[in-house]
């Protein structure tokens, strides 16, 4: 979702890799912390290896699933195996974006292989459009996905299931101000709407 709303500006910041391009302040202020800052990035390694000092609200799971142009003969299938895909050519996100991290490892890892990425972007329309246009496939969380509505593709489940977690987190010893709680309890229930 990209609308010019709150959520929609928040859902643009949640996937921005440049801090220069985020809408919230606070959000690019933390981000260009965790990426720029010496002291940031280790303390993201150390947060990446120890997440016990952190209060953490689930926010969603999200099923990973194909998503083949209509055109693509996968289309016509109810449900794949990760297998089944390993021969067609992949639309992904840039390395540095965490799902694609989690969708090679997932090929690898049931699949036994590495996907053949032949268009990367961290642009989620940029995705959409090279998938509906059949010049790639795209492994992508559903219900992120149906956001925006398309009748070009087909998501087809994949028989060996695996989810995308979604959750906000914050340090252990922080007290949440009032509108950080306002902030917390609206994003739980519009993760809840969908």
């Amino acid at each position: 979702y990209r609308g010019n709303d709150a959520i929609g500006r928040l859902m643009h910041d949640f996937s921005c890799t440049n801090p220069n391009d985020m809408n919230y302040k606070e959000l690019a202020k933390k981000a260009r912390y965790f990426k720029e800052e010496k002291e940031g990035v280790a303390s993201m390694s150390q947060i990446l290896e120890d997440m016990s000092c952190y209060n953490y609200e689930p926010l969603m799971e999200d099923e990973i699933v194909a998503v083949v142009s209509n055109n693509n003969p996968l289309s016509k299938k109810s449900i794949l195996s990760i297998k089944d895909m390993a021969d067609f050519p992949f639309v992904s996100y840039y390395k540095t974006i965490n799902l694609r991290d989690f969708t090679d490892n997932y090929c690898k890892t049931y699949g036994g292989f590495t996907p053949n990425v032949v268009f990367e972007t961290h642009d989620y329309t940029a995705l959409r459009y090279m998938i509906e246009k059949d010049k790639g496939i795209g492994l992508l969380p559903e219900k992120f996905f149906n956001l925006q509505h398309s009748d070009k593709v087909t998501i087809v489940p994949l028989k060996e299931k695996v989810s995308r977690s979604l959750a906000i987190a914050w340090d252990k010893d922080k007290f949440l101000t009032e509108d950080e709680q306002n902030f917390l309890e609206y994003t739980k229930k519009w993760f809840d709407s969908l």
